[in-house]
């Protein structure tokens, strides 16, 4: 099952109490431990599917006829069709001299500061209920793979598969296409049909709205008046805290101890891969308990153009690229996010999830059984330090991501306007491109 390789990958160095990352990388690559961790159980998914179905009205209900507050504001209406006027709006028509006019002799105003109500959603309750379908969804993703693990599917092959274009795919995918299909059963069945269900609650009026408020960033919500008064609110609470504890029994693990594994599990692939890079470790550092709030600061990696500073705590990773040459550096943040309760942070550099938490240019997917994961995170690793052979005085003016010549130049490099590409000239000889987009993005602009 996918979660409880986590605790897997992580078991391997249970017995090393040093927490010496020198050590686990030389572990790594000997082939002592390793970052991919086949898996062998089968959950059962059933009482899951029977709880979001039993919750779905709920949901329906809500997504309908949601909850709202009424939030008064002042508007400016001309004097004479004003009909109701409230001690703060006659306050600040007083104040407010722009307003009056002299007519017939007399100051009057010509507009008034009026009292205007507004129904807004944007409740703490609908709030859940908005990050409830994300989550259900995600979760039902898990069951899906999950119920038909036998059942091999062409886009399953590749974590990213479905980012990419048919020819791309098929040569990522190389010689793995022997497959051997079994039957699928009903949970698969019963897992689509409430997928469908809840990929329409998102063409909603009620998600659209709440999709531009401040997200739910409560792994553990407080409970409510609403919650408790009203028993459609009610059952979603009541499913959030269902699913927590489904997902804790189905790893061992509880939803902190998941962030903290799992952050370990992308912080030693980080640093395996910029070895792998051909990165040497130029300062070592020690990690703390692995499933207890895990962390370590200032692991250095360096080779002849960068230094690449690290620091982890649980749900990140942030990184300082350095290039002493140019006497620059950049800062960036990896948002690590190992719960379906997870919601990506705008901010980051790159999104690590171990589930599909979205789609773009800044979202990765790496499983501990998965065996492109410690690809998709190699591939992090060169994009955090990502050079480009070539004349450098040629991309003064000259994208050397997308060919544009529509480049401008900012402070420390040169900017595309095309494909929003970063870079700046490393010696003569040397291109190094802090960011750019996809394609298929800037072709939408």
């Amino acid at each position: 099952m996918l979660l409880s390789t986590l605790k897997k990958f992580c078991d391997q160095f249970s017995s090393d109490s040093s927490g010496n990352i020198a050590e686990l990388l030389g572990r790594l690559k000997s082939g002592e431990a390793k970052l991919v961790v086949p898996s062998y159980e089968h959950a059962d998914f059933a009482p899951l599917l029977q709880e979001l179905r039993g919750v779905l009205p709920s949901i329906s209900r809500i997504v309908q006829e949601p909850l709202t507050v009424l939030r008064g504001e002042l508007t400016l209406r001309r004097a004479e069709t004003a009909t109701v006027l409230s001690p703060t709006g006659i306050r600040e028509t007083l104040h407010d001299m722009r307003l009056w006019k002299v007519k017939g002799g007399a100051l009057r105003p010509e507009y008034v500061y009026a009292p205007e109500n507004t129904e807004e959603s944007d409740l703490y309750e609908n709030r859940l209920v908005k990050a409830l379908i994300d989550r259900c969804l995600r979760v039902l993703s898990l069951c899906v793979g999950a119920s038909r693990e036998n059942v091999r599917i062409l886009r399953d092959m590749h974590l990213q598969g479905g980012r990419l274009n048919k020819v791309d795919f098929i040569r990522l995918l190389g010689n793995r296409m022997d497959s051997a299909a079994a039957p699928s059963g009903g949970e698969y069945r019963e897992a689509i049909s409430l997928r469908k269900i809840f990929l329409r609650l998102r063409d909603t009026r009620f998600y659209k709205t709440m999709n531009g408020y401040a997200s739910f960033t409560d792994s553990e919500p407080r409970g409510t008046s609403i919650f408790a008064a009203n028993r459609s609110y009610r059952n979603c609470f009541a499913l959030w805290h269902f699913l927590n504890r489904f997902e804790s029994n189905l790893t061992g693990l509880s939803g902190e101890q998941r962030r903290s594994a799992y952050t370990a599990y992308v912080a030693f692939a980080l640093a395996a891969s910029y070895e792998k890079l051909g990165y040497t470790l130029e300062r070592n550092v020690y990690y703390r308990d692995l499933f207890r709030e895990f962390s370590f600061a200032g692991l250095v990696f360096r080779n002849d153009t960068f230094r690449i500073v690290l620091d982890a705590v649980p749900g990140r990773i942030d990184l300082i690229v350095q290039c002493p040459q140019e006497k620059v550096q950049q800062r960036m943040r990896i948002g690590v996010y190992p719960n379906t309760s997870d919601e990506p942070s705008a901010g980051d550099f790159l999104s690590v999830g171990l589930f599909d938490i979205g789609y773009g240019d800044r979202f990765v997917c790496a499983r501990p059984e998965n065996a492109d994961s410690p690809e998709n995170l190699l591939a992090v690793a060169k994009l955090t330090a990502f050079t480009f052979g070539g004349d450098a005085s040629l991309y003064d003016s000259l994208c050397p991501v997308c060919g544009s010549t529509l480049v401008t130049t900012e402070p420390y490099c040169h900017r595309c306007e095309d494909c929003n590409s970063r870079y700046r000239a490393i010696g003569k000889d040397k291109i190094w491109i802090n960011s750019f987009e996809s394609e298929s993005a800037y072709e939408q602009m």
